[in-house]
């Protein structure tokens, strides 16, 4: 009776998936008008869903990666669904559990955590207008390509819902849509990652309150908001992130002691020790390493990222380079932009004040990469419009 079951459930979610994708894919592409465009959004679909399967068949062949099976066992064992809930891994568990005790496989699980990413980079797609990209800004989409944000937005994991989940932000931003969608966003985020969490709210309420087109009740309930949230959130956040049994500052400094001192005992290549980088050493480790022959290499996927690297650093030095000789002011820009540009930094900074992996770095990335990428899209779009320029310009003359 279970393999039938298992059949039915597995057949059922593939064919909702399928159906999902379908919809999705022909929304955008309707309002793509370039050919060379649409053939990019159908390609990186199959490109994207192809690495999802591939890794889920071979999950079993790589040892490394551990995370899938422990969302996947906790949910398959659990005596009842209310006993995941919790922060972080618990939480994911909890998501798929109705999933898990249908029968749904691993690699359908994969499949259907692709396809919610796949949403978020579409989301992505849209807001950047991709019939709106100049030749110029060509090679930023090649970030979308790079196989690692294939292979970590395509598993069973809190990647891929971190990544449609902060997708939906920046896009609700975009459109300054506040309402209670935008609540449950940020309530899903402070389940899946509380330091994310804190981050972007702190950001948007900054912005929220620097502009002069909001309301007055829309700036007292961001300002109510934020301060429930650092008075009642932040301390169950930070028993969560740093497992400690009480919330006070002397378990803190206790706690930031041991962690620096169990960094400095790791082993391994990828190993990074608190006491031996500084602040600034790490934040590059975290955007440009490993790379080739200043690393040492001895898995396929680090060679990927080594390369990915290298891509990554003639892309900072294009985009530094421009923005310099351009002056840009930070003012000019969009909320969106402003948003995606001073979340991205912060969470850089935040993820490198802790780094202690490169590998953990990798995926800390999918944080704060997709915002900054963004970010560089809009404006370079709007360099070449001549739309900052004449922002500037009102702001010089006002």
């Amino acid at each position: 009776m279970i393999p039938y079951i298992s059949l039915f459930s597995n057949g059922l979610v593939l064919l909702l998936l399928a159906w999902y994708i379908g919809v999705q894919l022909r929304e955008i592409l309707q309002k793509t008008t370039r050919f060379e465009n649409r053939l990019f959004l159908v390609l990186f679909g199959i490109l994207h869903l192809s690495v999802s399967l591939v890794f889920g068949l071979s999950l079993d062949r790589i040892p490394s990666i551990l995370d899938p099976h422990d969302f996947f066992n906790a949910a398959l064992y659990a005596d009842s669904w209310l006993q995941l809930f919790d922060f972080g891994h618990g939480f994911l568990s909890f998501f798929i559990y109705p999933l898990v005790q249908a029968k749904v496989s691993m690699t359908v699980l994969f499949l259907l955590f692709a396809t919610l990413s796949f949403k978020g980079f579409l989301i992505y797609f849209e807001m950047i207008n991709l019939d709106a990209v100049r030749k110029r800004s060509y090679p930023l989409l090649l970030f979308f390509m790079l196989p690692s944000i294939h292979i970590w937005t395509g598993m069973l994991g809190k990647e891929a819902l971190l990544f449609l989940w902060m997708a939906l932000l920046l896009k609700k931003i975009s459109n300054r849509t506040y309402d209670w969608k935008m609540i449950v966003l940020f309530l899903l985020i402070f389940f899946l990652r509380p330091h994310v969490f804190f981050v972007l709210l702190v950001v948007l309420f900054v912005l929220i309150l620097r502009d002069e087109k909001n309301s007055k009740q829309l700036k007292a309930f961001a300002i109510w908001a934020t301060a429930f949230s650092f008075l009642v959130l932040f301390p169950l956040g930070a028993l969560f992130f740093t497992d400690l049994d009480r919330f006070s500052l002397d378990s803190l400094l206790a706690y930031k002691e041991h962690f620096v001192n169990y960094t400095a005992s790791l082993g391994g290549n990828t190993a990074i020790s608190l006491k031996e980088t500084t602040f600034f050493s790490r934040i590059l480790y975290l955007l440009f390493m490993p790379l080739p022959f200043l690393s040492a290499i001895k898995s396929p996927i680090h060679w990927i990222s080594a390369v990915e690297n290298c891509y990554y650093i003639v892309v900072f030095i294009g985009v530094s380079v421009t923005l310099l000789r351009k002056r840009l002011s930070f003012k000019t820009f969009n909320r969106e932009v402003q948003f995606a540009l001073l979340s991205g930094s912060l969470l850089l900074f935040l993820f490198a004040s802790y780094l202690y992996n490169l590998g953990l770095g990798n995926r800390m990335r999918l944080m704060f990469l997709p915002y900054l990428f963004f970010a560089a899209f809009r404006i370079f779009d709007a360099i070449k419009s001549k739309q900052l320029p004449a922002q500037m310009e009102k702001r010089k003359l006002d």
